[in-house]
């Protein structure tokens, strides 16, 4: 199997009408638009820094569509493993 690199666009997947994404939403967009991560997940990164660019909107935090892509397209995408789960070793 030759190399290829693998990725998502987020940018395609995500709305252009949505400018704004609010985490408390998050479990919506999941199931919606397939997006990783549990609203906890997401909020353990933001504490961290590591999440995206955030914004506060009348005491909601929220991303910016474009910051959310930035950060959900600089994911690593792997393919799963060959190896069966349960098989013997």
């Amino acid at each position: 199997m030759e190399n290829t690199v693998l990725s998502i666009n987020w940018g395609e997947i995500l709305p252009r009408e949505t400018g704004l994404f609010f985490r408390h939403r998050w479990p919506e967009y999941a199931t919606r638009y397939g997006l990783p991560f549990s609203r906890g997940t997401l909020q353990n990164l933001d504490s961290e820094g590591r999440g995206p660019e955030a914004v506060v909107v009348a005491g909601k935090v929220a991303y910016h569509r474009e910051s959310l892509v930035e950060f959900l397209n600089a994911l690593p995408v792997t393919r799963p493993s060959k190896k069966r789960v349960g098989a013997a070793a």
